[in-house]
């Protein structure tokens, strides 16, 4: 009975709660190096559901942090939930504010609340941090601490407690160099900056990374690793203060002219050792700097320049100098230096009349100081002999001398037999025959006069005298040739039917995909259109290369096509990969200037017109 009671008083005071909804600012009057609290309160009925808070645009502060308090209240009209949302707002310049009214939804009605007045004002001290030891006053005798500050006997937390100047607290970029060749690269270092005689303890987080448009970039140390940098100590305006590395990057900029290196916002919690006090947050951006790039020059540039910009070395190996006729080889040329391995390439090298250029392949790995960018041409020999592949110049750019190097590749010599020579051989270095000379050094054979001597065997030879395989030789062929006409007629079939069959279930994606395209360019979702085209350019090659399922690796994809498409079209394809990558999934920063109606346009019919070139040039239906 009583359960029974409590319960029915309990629902009748739940009953008669009101909706009431308001918006608070705790305190009204800050300074800039302070955070404020927003705070919007809902009191409701436990029954009705209630929807986030819709925030106006608050100008002149950063929403660094959000938390949600929820508590019940019993007053003499009822029952009712208390819901607050708190908002910690850091200011980013002086001046007075108003924040407009907030919306909230409760019990699908809508409710808002009155706007507050807010003032930054640089007039107003810094609100100190609470002492660790401002409780233990009351408990110890008098002059414990030395003075009637609380902290004169604590120096060490007592020079924690002081406000940092604001000016004293800044992020810079660091760029050794301001004007550039196309293609040099630049290290930028942002760093922050605290007074070094601070005892403090700083956490800090970029918040917004430098627009950098014009340059392909490369993760020296992120802002993840970078607090296991050490520190550095700089002297400026007889100050002394703590370096820290925020993050690095290399740049290579890939156009000429006049550069942009945006500002990096970077959000700095200072925090009391031991946790004792509340925490202060700053926010901080670098300046935005210049670059001027120029172009490379034509004089000096030779007949096979190879696109690398920096202070490289070349070398050159092969894997084997002694093959069969037809055996393939492996010709390396290595780069290796300070540079962008990605932006080198090599020339069309005359191999000569004596080989064939079958494939090209390459690889590359970025280092701050020792990138490395290695090329294979594989080659096969076309007749036997001492053979030789020419020496070459090539040339690099160095950005520091202004000048181009040429580099000499040296001549390397190749014997090539008319056979090929079996594992097994004594000494690969030597070929494996019988010469002339020593046929005719050859003993006789002994027998009578006018007796065709036994011809004498080489060691690649074996006596085969009613041998089954001689004797029954006729059969073994015809049977190999059956069972070859059984196989290429098979392969026929299978080609004429089944990928036939597959390419015209390509044509049908290809326009089910344009259609896709076009329905994204028409809302002007340009991010939407980029990732269709990309699904698009991927599947083309997927099938082409045999893969038969979309595989996202270009370094898979180019290895498996004809190899023929390859070296005709790689650059190209990887030029449009690259802008096809931007726009899907880049920034809406770092892909601005692609995301328009005009350049999407664009890289769909360059698109287009590389699958029709590729299909008609290799007869793919």
């Amino acid at each position: 009975m009583f359960k029974f009671v409590f319960i029915f008083y309990f629902f009748s005071f739940y009953a008669f709660a009101n909706t009431q909804v308001k918006a608070s600012v705790n305190p009204s009057v800050v300074s800039p190096q302070d955070t404020l609290t927003f705070i919007v309160e809902v009191e409701h009925d436990l029954r009705e559901s209630v929807r986030s808070p819709r925030l106006p645009t608050i100008g002149g502060f950063h929403v660094i942090n959000r938390v949600q308090n929820y508590n019940f209240q019993i007053t003499n009209s009822g029952m009712t939930a208390i819901k607050q949302y708190k908002y910690t707002l850091q200011p980013v310049r002086e001046g007075k504010f108003r924040i407009g009214s907030v919306e909230v939804v409760v019990g699908g009605k809508a409710y808002k609340t009155s706007p507050v007045e807010v003032e930054v004002s640089s007039k107003v001290k810094p609100r100190p941090s609470p002492s660790p030891f401002g409780q233990l006053k009351k408990f110890l005798p008098p002059g414990f601490f030395g003075g009637e500050d609380e902290n004169d006997g604590f120096p060490f937390f007592h020079g924690q407690q002081q406000p940092i100047p604001e000016e004293d607290i800044f992020v810079k970029l660091e760029l050794k160099k301001s004007t550039l060749y196309l293609g040099e690269m630049a290290l930028a270092e942002w760093f922050f900056y605290l007074p070094g005689d601070r005892s403090v303890n700083v956490r800090n987080e970029v918040t917004k990374n430098a627009k950098l448009d014009g340059f392909w970039v490369e993760s020296v140390v992120s802002p993840a690793d970078s607090s296991s940098v050490p520190h550095k100590v700089e002297r400026k305006g007889g100050e002394v203060y703590r370096k820290q590395l925020l993050m690095s990057s290399a740049l290579f900029p890939v156009r000429t002219g006049i550069l942009g290196i945006g500002a990096l916002t970077v959000r700095s919690q200072f925090m009391n050792f031991f946790g004792f006090g509340p925490s202060r947050v700053f926010l901080r951006e670098s300046e935005a700097k210049q670059v001027k790039v120029l172009p490379l020059p034509d004089e000096g540039k030779g007949k096979f320049f190879t696109e690398a910009v920096g202070d490289f070395n070349i070398s050159v190996d092969v894997n084997k100098k002694v093959i069969s006729v037809q055996e393939p080889m492996i010709y390396k040329v290595v780069f290796k230096g300070k540079g962008h391995p990605r932006l080198i390439r090599l020339p069309d090298l005359p191999f000569g009349d004596s080989f064939k250029v079958y494939d090209v392949t390459e690889s590359q790995t970025f280092s701050l100081s020792n990138s490395v960018k290695t090329f294979e041409v594989i080659l096969i020999p076309k007749s036997s002999g001492e053979l030789s592949i020419p020496s070459f110049e090539l040339t690099t750019f160095d950005p520091q001398l202004g000048i181009y190097k040429t580099h000499i590749l040296p001549e390397v010599k190749i014997k090539v037999a008319g056979v090929s020579v079996p594992d097994g051989s004594k000494d690969k270095s030597t070929l494996y025959f019988e010469s002339d000379t020593d046929a005719k050094e050859a003993k006789e054979p002994e027998g009578k006069e006018g007796d065709i001597g036994k011809t004498e065997l080489t060691p690649l030879m074996k006596e085969t005298t009613n041998n089954f395989f001689v004797e029954n030789r006729k059969y073994f062929w015809i049977v190999a040739y059956v069972l070859l006409f059984i196989f290429f007629l098979t392969a026929l079939v299978r080609n004429f039917l089944f990928v036939r069959k597959d390419t015209i279930s390509f044509k049908a994606r290809l326009n089910a995909d344009l259609k896709r395209v076009d329905q994204a360019i028409k809302k002007k979702q340009w991010k939407e259109s980029g990732i269709e085209l990309n699904q698009l350019m991927y599947s083309f090659f997927a099938d082409i290369s045999g893969q038969g399922k979309v595989v996202k690796n270009w370094d898979i994809l180019l290895k498996n096509i004809n190899p023929s498409i390859r070296i005709k079209y790689e650059s190209q394809i990887k030029v449009l990969a690259s802008s096809l990558e931007r726009l899907s999934f880049a920034s809406n920063e770092e892909a601005r200037e692609l995301r328009n109606e005009r350049n999407v346009q664009k890289l769909k019919k360059d698109l287009v017109d590389l699958i029709q070139k590729i299909s008609n040039e290799y007869s793919i239906d």
